[in-house]
Formats: structure tokens, sequence, C-alpha cells
């Protein structure tokens, strides 16, 4: 039943629930009689999805890279579904929803996220040598013979049947399958049908497989001279065509001057080049005494001469026998000691060097999702340069597949198949409505609209008690008594709206593919599936929906039929371009230029044909802080884009914040000024990333607070005095130059003056832009700091009552640096991990861990009755290195910056190590602190028996995280 217009909507952080989709599926088209070929324009092909979400056979792709494009597991994951299916016999591939695993002799098709088995065949004979899936068929090398099984989304279809002698390795590249023999000799099979297209190639062994302009490029081995007697392999590529009219042909294309080659990897395809990566065993033979090394050419397709050259990432460090992942512009390897070691592709000085290994951890086949690299049983974020988590129960000696968004599947020591997953996919699951069961629907992008508008009754944007409500955040509208007393933010307000929007898009755009299948036009059903999966068509229904096109043609009239097919779809995209044109133009009326012009834009991507009214729309929406800029126009949807997710607008020069704001000492030289619900923020740059960012994570440190210590709407803001001003200097120079009393100290890179309730940083250095880091996280970690002390003084403390009446004498200091340490590591990740407050990989709590161990660290006795004063004569200078866990820093530790850790790691274990109750003791505890009111035995607050009972608790809390 659906719910009346004028009740509460109530949405998290994540947006609308989607609607539950059930799962469809149709039977496969029947095969086509004709040869298959490789995509008409390999490098359309290689553009327009380089990384395929499944990993549809050992090492992922075709090409071999070990990397797919799904969202990674960032935090520590939680275990969907474990299952004893009998003895493993290939390493488990993925297509669309399912995970696939032949064991006990049966291949089993698993729901990813359930672990309900669809169904399982028998394979009879031997052991499943390895496995294979795509475009609707599961491919297995059974002994003496390959296998193909349709599979429909519920059940197995009769398999087809082709033997093939020592049948290993198989690669699925578009519809040919290539099956090594293990005798320097491919087979290539028709996907469909198991057909042999090509009886003997002389290549094999370990294949990688590319696109190619007339077909396939296959690199792999052939045979080769002898040396010492010896026949050795050597690394070969050939180009497989298939010219119209004529059967398929192969040619040599490279062969290299190295013996025992094996694994390997395509990398950087394009249409007429590619390079090749080899990691190759030198064996006894003198000549490749040097043992295991990393090879690679890079092969020009046109006149195919290439060039070649071996080289190691790390001098003289060995590698492993294994094959390197890569992902983008870096090649993952791992060194014999087990050591993570990346290099770019295309040769050159090393990035990156991983040895400081989790506690637990053992490295083994190197997989990537989206960037984040798993290392046998461990992961690992180049981006923020951090080891994320542990499997403890995964056999390292096999990979961790990602199997899904943020989900991975592995083998247990044990010889199960088990997934685990990040813990917002755990939440979305357990949030989802059951099968069968009935639940309130969501609204339609009319009835939003509807509610926003209410004509008929007052608005009060703010300053309504209904707005005291802890819920008013994540309300659109509340309606009292016939009255609209409460509009939600300008960020709710455009996500709800979009994703209202979206979601009634992908029903017509999975309508018009269907259309598109009935026409028997399915390359033109499929581009709209991929359309619908842009605006949120999840993955297993988008796998659902293409499965049954991926072995279809288009009817060879179809130009014939598109003409009526494309007033239809150009009919739908108007009208969906009018609805979300209605939506922003709604926006308008409310003074929400940011979302209004955002969503004109989302208008022209859905109806191209439509335009930005430019004289009514986007020069009405443009602010008058922009106004005068020749580009006005494309300047402020940059602006936009950055400043809706924070519920932020420009300033105009003659506002009177702005004025006050840049009037003041030190403030002459901003640029751009921004309001956002909790800040007033001004920056001496006027980029929009930098600036949108700075505004982000300042309203995600006000919400991370608001959230931990459970304010509700107490400190609820009526106007430009209950903001925080935040000033961002361009220069350090400038920031030290701020006149503040007693001076800018010339060590920080951030201060909170409560004199005149301004927070000040810089732009450059911490902030300047650089490949591994392009926004400058410094800047924003330092930011989160002070705000917290910003926020805590003169927002929290005046929602609370709390009279501020500390002594410099006054025990319990640690509390206060100690919470701004644990707030900036945890919102400056906020972003891609939500609203949490768990990340133990934080560099406090690693610092913390591994200083446990030094004479610099606090008993906790001393740290939690520690005064201000005794907090001033802590010395700042390093004594000693320590090496992380979860980074490659080595922080030179002092005094101070160990009382700062280890006060950040302990309000890290109060609140998330002693459960409910920690928690709600830490915050009586802190407001203690404000007020005043600690003792030097601060540890019964905390609910702690003595000093030493609380010194064993956070001790065993530290070496926990480092076990």
């Amino acid at each position: 039943m659906r719910r009346p217009v004028a009740s509460v909507l109530r949405r998290g952080e994540s947006g609308l629930i989607r609607r539950v989709l059930l799962f469809a599926a149709a039977a496969l088209a029947a095969p086509c009689a004709d040869l298959p070929r490789a995509d008409a324009c390999a490098e359309e092909a290689a553009s327009s999805d380089v990384y395929a979400r499944s990993w549809s056979q050992d090492r992922g792709d075709s090409l071999r890279r070990s990397a797919v494009d799904v969202e990674p597991v960032r935090s520590e994951p939680v275990e969907l579904w474990s299952r004893d299916l009998g003895t493993l016999q290939a390493d488990p591939v993925t297509m669309g929803a399912f995970t696939f695993v032949a064991a006990g002799k049966k291949l089993h098709a698993i729901e990813t996220r359930t672990g309900r088995v669809a169904d399982a065949k028998l394979l009879p004979g031997p052991e499943a040598g390895s496995l294979a899936a795509s475009e609707g068929v599961v491919v297995a090398a059974v002994g003496d013979s390959v296998r193909g099984f349709r599979f429909d989304g519920a059940r197995f279809d009769s398999p087809w049947t082709t033997a093939v002698r020592e049948a290993s390795g198989i690669v699925i590249a578009g519809r040919c399958v290539f099956i090594p023999t293990g005798r320097c000799t491919t087979r290539m099979l028709d996907l469909a049908t198991g057909r042999t297209l090509l009886q003997s190639l002389e290549i094999g062994r370990s294949l990688a497989v590319a696109p190619h302009p007339e077909g396939w490029l296959v690199a792999g081995t052939g045979r080769g001279e002898s040396i010492l007697g010896d026949p050795i392999e050597i690394a070969r590529t050939l180009e497989v065509s298939v010219p119209a009219g004529r059967p398929v042909q192969a040619r040599n294309a490279r062969t290299a001057g190295v013996g025992l080659p094996g694994s390997p990897v395509i990398s950087g395809f394009r249409r007429h080049w590619f390079s090749l990566f080899f990691v190759f065993d030198g064996g006894n033979h003198e000549k490749f005494q040097r043992g295991s090394r990393h090879f690679s050419w890079t092969l020009d397709t046109t006149d195919a001469p290439g060039t070649s050259y071996a080289y190691k990432p790390y001098g003289s460090s060995d590698l492993a026998r294994r094959a390197p992942a890569v992902w983008k512009d870096d090649v993952w390897f791992v060194g014999e000691d087990g050591t993570l070691l990346s290099s770019p592709a295309s040769g050159g000085s090393p990035r990156l060097r991983f040895d400081s290994l989790p506690a637990g951890a053992v490295s083994g086949p190197v997989t990537v999702a989206r960037g984040v690299v798993h290392c046998g049983n461990w992961s690992f974020d180049p981006a923020i340069g951090k080891s994320l988590w542990v499997l403890d129960d995964a056999d390292p000696a096999h990979p961790v597949v990602p199997a899904a968004d943020g989900v991975v599947v592995y083998r247990t020591p044990q010889g199960r198949i088990a997934a685990r997953a990040d813990r917002i996919v755990v939440a979305e699951l357990a949030a989802a409505p059951k099968s069968g069961t009935a639940g309130a629907a969501d609204p339609s992008p009319a009835e939003l609209l509807a509610l926003l508008a209410r004509p008929d009754v007052s608005v009060t944007l703010e300053g309504a008690e209904a707005a005291a409500d802890a819920a008013a955040e994540t309300l659109l509208l509340r309606v009292v008594g016939g009255s609209a007393v409460h509009r939600g933010e300008e960020r709710h307000a455009e996500r709800m709206l979009r994703a209202s929007l979206d979601a009634r898009w992908v029903g017509e755009l999975l309508a018009l593919a269907e259309d598109a299948a009935k026409r028997e036009m399915p390359t033109d059903a499929l581009k709209l599936i991929e359309e619908a999966a842009r605006h949120g068509l999840d993955a297993e229904r988008r796998s659902a929906v293409e499965l049954p096109l991926r072995a279809r043609k288009d009817h060879p009239q179809t130009s014939l039929r598109r003409a009526p097919f494309d007033a239809e779809v150009a009919a739908r995209r108007s009208v969906q371009g009018e609805l979300i044109r209605g939506a922003g133009a709604r926006c308008a009326e409310f003074g929400w230029r940011a979302a209004a012009t955002v969503l004109y834009a989302a208008a022209i991507e859905v109806d191209p044909s439509s335009e930005l009214p430019a004289g009514l729309a986007i020069h009405g929406l443009v602010p008058a802080a922009l106004a005068d800029r020749k580009d006005a126009a494309a300047l402020w949807r940059r602006w936009a884009a950055e400043l809706v997710p924070a519920s932020g607008e420009l300033l105009a020069r003659d506002d009177p914040a702005f004025v006050r704001g840049t009037g003041r000492p030190g403030g002459a030289k901003m640029a751009v000024g921004v309001r956002s619900p909790n800040l007033l923020l001004f920056c001496g740059v006027d980029d929009p990333r930098i600036v949108g960012q700075c505004v982000r994570n300042g309203e995600w440190t006000v919400r991370a607070l608001r959230e931990l210590l459970e304010v509700g709407g107490k400190d609820r803001v009526e106007g430009d005095q209950e903001r925080m001003e935040v000033r961002i200097h361009a220069t350090r120079r400038e920031y030290l130059a701020d006149p503040v009393p007693g001076g800018v100290p010339e060590w920080s890179a951030g201060l909170f003056y409560s004199g005149d309730n301004v927070s000040r940083f810089y732009v450059s250095e911490r902030g300047q832009a650089s490949r591994a880091d392009p926004l400058g996280r410094g800047l924003f970690k330092v930011l989160a700091h002070e705000l917290t002390h910003h926020y805590l003084s003169m927002r929290w403390c005046r929602a609370e009552g709390i009279r501020t009446l500390r002594s410099p004498e006054s025990p319990g200091f640690w509390v206060f640096e100690g919470i701004a340490r644990f707030v900036e590591d945890q919102v400056v990740e906020m972003d891609r991990r939500g609203l949490r407050f768990d990340d133990a990989t934080a560099q406090c709590v690693d610092v913390a861990a591994q200083a446990a161990s030094t004479k610099l660290s606090f008993h906790g006795g001393r740290l939690v009755s520690m005064s201000y004063a005794e907090f001033m004569r802590l010395s700042a200078e390093p004594v000693e290195s320590v090496k992380l866990r979860h980074s490659q820093s080595e922080p030179a530790l002092s005094e101070l910056a160990v009382f700062y850790d280890e006060a950040g790691a302990l309000c890290f274990y109060l609140v998330n190590g002693r459960g409910s109750d920690g928690r709600r003791r830490f915050v009586k505890y802190l407001r203690d602190a404000y007020a005043g009111r600690t003792q030097s035995d601060g540890w019964t607050t905390l609910g702690f028996d003595s000093a030493g009972a609380l010194d064993r608790g956070f001790r065993g809390f530290l070496t926990g995280t480092i076990r």
C-alpha cells in the first residue's frame, strides 16, 4: 500500500532503497551458424569496458590481468556464507550474479550474495582442471574433454562436449574458446556449440588473448630451440584472423628470445599495439641462472617488430613464480620474500614496495578489484597506502576472487568455498525486503515534487521546532497539522529526486530493451541496458537481462526496423527529460541553485535533444559570485556538482557574511566564500575541487560528531552567527601572517581560535595535487581535527549547557586532542566508507600499537591523568622510528607525537571496543572534561577499576590490532 502524500519520508545517507527486482531469465537464443568474430571494432570494444565486471576465468579475463572493475571490500569483511561442496577441483569463476564452482565432481551455480546453490550438474570422468564462464555458457575442462553448459540464470542446460587431449587453462574471448593442450598447441572452439574452429595453433600452455582488428591476438608459449640438449619453450604471439568468407587463419606475430616463459599478461591494449608481460623461470640452464624475473615487450600489430626488454621491478629482488596483476598503469608482483611490488606498466622507476605485511598475512596470487590489491589472504589499498584486512580463514595458495561489488569469494584451508563482504553490503542485504513480503513503495517523482511544493502550506526552512528531531537531517518534508514545518537540506532533496527519477528511467530503459529484443535488435537492447546500469540498475538484474541477448544477432533488416523504434525511444527520453527539468525547476523555486543545475545537466544526459534554457535556467541559476565570469555557466556546473553533496552555496561579494568574513584582519585575500548548513568557509583559491572537498569534509566532521555524541537537534543552526567560520589561506606565508593573539604557531598546519570563532588552514604544500593524492588529504585531515575542537567548544558545549571551566592543571587533557585525532582519521575516509567510526587501520591506532613496545609509550593511567601543563612539557624531538603495519610510513616518534596517537587510539578503543556502555561512559567523560570536572582517577568514569585495568585493556586491544 502506498504511503499517504503527507507522511514523513525518511531516508538514510545511501539514498532511496532500491526496489527489489525479481530475477527473470529467458532461454538462450540458438547459436549462429557462421564463424564467430572478434568485435567489429576492437578499439571500440577495448575502450568501452576494458575491465570486465565478471571474474570470467582464471586470472580474471582473457587478457589475464587478474583485475576486475567491481567495488572492493574496504572494511574488515563479514562472512556471507560458506559451503562444503566436496573436493574443490578448480578455482571459482563468476558470471553476472553467480559464482561457479567445480567440486565433488559437480559443477555448481551459486548466487554470489546469498550462497544459495541454484543448480548443480554432474561432471563425469576425472576432476575438472579449470573453469571459464561467459555469454551464458560455463566451460569446464574435464580430463580429455571440454564441456560447455548453458546457464539461463536458474539451471544448466544439456552440455556440448568436445574431445581435447590434456585440456587445461581455458580462455574465453568473445564467442571463442581457446584450449591449451599442454603440448604447445591450442584448440579454438565455438563457445555456443563447442565446434572446432582451428585444430592446432602452434602456441600453448598459459595463454592470454586480446581482440585484434581482424580477430584475436594470442600470446603464450611455443616450441623453441634446444639449449644444452634440452628442448625449451619460447614466448610467442599469433594473430588469429577470420577474413571475410575464408577459414580461420593464424600467423606468427612475434617471438621472444627468452627461454622457459609462462604466465603471460596483456596490458595497455589499443588497436595497433599492446604490452605483453611474462614472469619466466630460468631453470638450471647456465644461460638463465638469474632466476625468476619480469620480461616485457611492446608489440605493434601494424608491422609487428615491437620492442622488448627485460627488467626486475626492484633491482636484485627475485619475483615469486606467480603471474602479475595489471590495473590501469600499474603491474603488481609478489617477491620471493612475500613483498608486494608495483611497477609502471611502461617500465621505468618502481612505484611502490610494500613489505610491512599485516600480522597473519601470507602473500600469494595477486588479484585487483578497482585498484584495491589482494595478495594471498590480505588486501592493500594503494590510493591511501594502507593494508585493509586479513582473511584468517583463506588459503593463500589460491586467489581471492572479487566476485561482485563489495564481495570476495575464496577457498579455505579446509577445502570449503566461502564468501565475505563489506559491512555496507551486509547491511544493505539485511535491510532489503524479503521476496514476497509487502512493503511501502518508494514515492514517485511526482509525489516527491508535490511534497516539496505544497502550495497550500507555508514552509519554514530553518529554526523550526521539528528540526530539533534527531531525524530531521534525513527528512525531506515533515507535515504537522496540515503545515509543512520542515523541509530537508538541498543534498537530501537532490539525492532523493535523482534516485526516484533514476528508478523510473531504469524501468523505462528495460521496457525499451525488451521491445528491442522482440524486434530482433539485441545490439540496441544491450546499449539501453548499459545506460540503465549507469542510472542504478543493479549488477544481478543486469546480468539476468543481458545473458539471453549476448548470443543473439541483429535481424538482417534492422536498419528498416530502427526508425519507428528510435522514434519511441526519443519520445520516452523527452518525457523523462521533462520530468527531470521539472524537478530542477522546483528546486530553483526553493532557491536550491546547485541542485537545480545538477538536475538540468542530468536532463540533457537523458534527452540530448534538449538544451539548458540558457537565458531562463543557467543565467538564472548562476550565483552572483560568478556572474561577471565569461565562462560563468560552465564554471557554475563544476561548482554545483561539488557543492550539492554538502548543501553548499557560493556567497556573493555583497553578502553580509562575505563582507564580514573577508573584512576581518587576515581575510582580505579570500577568493571565494561558501555557506553550508554548518559552515561559513572562505578560501584563498577558487578551485572547485579543493573548496568542495573542504566543505564536504567539514560537514562530514560535524555529522560524525553529532552521530557519535547523539546530539539530536539541540545544536541546530539558527543563522550565520551559529555557523563555524573556516578560513583557508592560499599559502603558508599568508596563514602564518593571519593576526591571531599570540601568533600562529610556526609548526602548525591548522589552528582553531575560540576568541573569534575561526578555524584557520592553508592550501599549499599539504593541499597541492599529486598523482597519489590529487586533492591533498593532509589538508582535509587537519581541517577535520581543528573543526572537531571548533564544534565541541562552540556548538556542542552550548547545546549541552556546558560552561567551560578548564584549568591548565586539570587532569584529562588527553581527551581534547584524542577525540580530534580519532575523528580526523575516521572522517578522511567517510566519503568512501560512509558515516562510520570503526576503521581500525587508522594511523593513530597503527602508531599506538607499534609504539606500545617503546619507551615513549604512556601508561594508561599517566595518559588519562595528564594535564595541559604537563602536555606542554612533552618533547617534540624525534627519538626513534617505527614501521607501521597498515601503511608504508615509518614515522619518527617523539613524546608529543605518541601522546596524540595514543590519545586518538584510546578514544577508538573506548568508542568501538567496549560496547554501548563504553561509548556512553566516554561521552560522559568528555562532558566532564569540558566542564572542568575530570579527576586524576578518570579511569573510574571510563568504567575501569584501576589505572592498571585501563592499561591492560587498552594494551590488549592494541596487541589485537597487529596480530
